[in-house]
């Protein structure tokens, strides 16, 4: 159903959303620290049948939220893996039901489906997304040979049409999910103007790569004690992005638990990605890049702090990141950019974009090299 919905918005609408499809293999990187190994760690220390009871209404009231959803796959997965969670936890209420000598319960509510929610700016991806569900229930009864019906089908009016940063979230105690990817500089031309000054004004964090927003939004919206885990340009634990996605995250309660500090992404979007799991609390453990560490950083490395370096005072007014060109050179080759700098020879040339110094002579004749300019132009 991803490379369906893919394929269905074509590439500029799927380019202009920012929509890509996770690898299942991805999608454990969040499901498995944020919502398994918290309730299997839950289950596994229940000592008591009152606890269990406790237990298992706390999960009939478990509810997962995929703020971009696209086609489900994310709750699709998570889905599966509650079930599979319920069935284990069943398992023990019985175990500690027996032990005590108490009478049988009777029949117990189970996992609803309607405990998954998703908002989805893509109407096309809302029907994908419901029917993905549907199908995983019926995956579900099957594989775990559960007694319950799948028909009439579950009302998943949850799963609902709309601009995620714009809407009211419902309560959830785990938010997961693949926020678009579209790098700040390409937000106004992707998004408009109108759009990219509402998020300034809304955020109060000027432009930032657009999932930075998700990352914030994710973490005001938990309760104390939920969890979040979302995948990420790997520019969040980078400098300007860092300080407003992971360092508001910690600074403001959060705790990392398990990160994948970067990784190549798989499909086509020509990125890399970090993949972040927190909890709004203390953290009992810290896994990083597939490894135990002590605590995690928010610049995605081990250690409780990470370095803040200062500001050099002496490059002010002189030295300084000039023009990043947001397009390819060739658009440019009948445009020239008047760039005047203090101390700098004013400069009248054509755009080169990154191109190497080399290329640009050859292609450029009449093109000079500034003493101290990047030779990538």
């Amino acid at each position: 159903f991803g490379s369906l919905l893919e394929g269905g918005l074509g590439h500029d609408k799927q380019w202009a959303l920012g929509a890509h499809y996770t690898h299942e293999a991805d999608i454990q990187k969040v499901v498995q620290p944020t919502i398994v190994q918290p309730w299997l760690e839950r289950i596994e220390s229940l000592a008591k049948h009152k606890d269990a009871v406790a237990a298992h209404y706390d999960l009939l009231n478990y509810v997962v939220l995929d703020p971009a959803c696209g086609s489900g796959n994310f709750l699709y997965v998570a889905y599966r893996e509650l079930r599979r969670i319920e069935v284990r936890l069943l398992a023990r209420l019985e175990e500690l039901r027996e032990a005590e000598g108490r009478k049988e319960l009777g029949t117990l509510s189970l996992f609803p489906l309607s405990n998954l929610k998703g908002i989805e700016i893509d109407g096309f991806a809302v029907a994908l997304a419901r029917v993905t569900l549907w199908m995983g229930h019926k995956l579900a009864v099957d594989e775990l040979t559960l007694a319950e019906s799948t028909l009439p089908l579950a009302d998943l009016s949850g799963i609902k049409v709309g601009d995620a940063l714009r809407l009211e979230w419902p309560r959830a105690d785990a938010i997961i999910g693949n926020p678009p990817f579209h790098g700040s500089q390409h937000l106004r031309g992707v998004l408009g103007d109108v759009y990219v000054d509402w998020l300034k004004s809304t955020y109060g964090i000027g432009v930032k790569d657009y999932c930075v927003y998700w990352f914030r939004r994710t973490h005001d919206q938990l309760a104390s004690n939920a969890r979040a885990g979302l995948v990420g340009t790997n520019s969040i634990s980078q400098n300007k992005a860092r300080s407003e996605s992971l360092d508001y995250i910690v600074e403001n309660g959060g705790a990392i638990t398990d990160a994948v500090s970067s990784q190549v992404w798989p499909g086509e979007a020509k990125v890399h990605v970090s993949i972040v799991n927190w909890v709004k609390g203390p953290a009992k453990s810290h896994r990083l890049d597939g490894r135990e560490v002590s605590a995690i950083t928010s610049a995605l490395r081990e250690g409780t702090s990470r370095p803040n370096p200062d500001r050099l005072e002496r490059n002010s007014g002189v030295g300084f990141q000039g023009p990043i060109p947001a397009d390819r050179a060739s658009s440019f080759r009948k445009t020239k950019l008047l760039t005047f700098s203090p101390g700098v020879m004013l400069i009248t040339n054509p755009w080169f974009g990154g191109t190497s110094w080399e290329t640009m002579s050859s292609t450029y004749p009449g093109a000079r090299r500034v003493a101290g300019s990047s030779t990538s132009g």
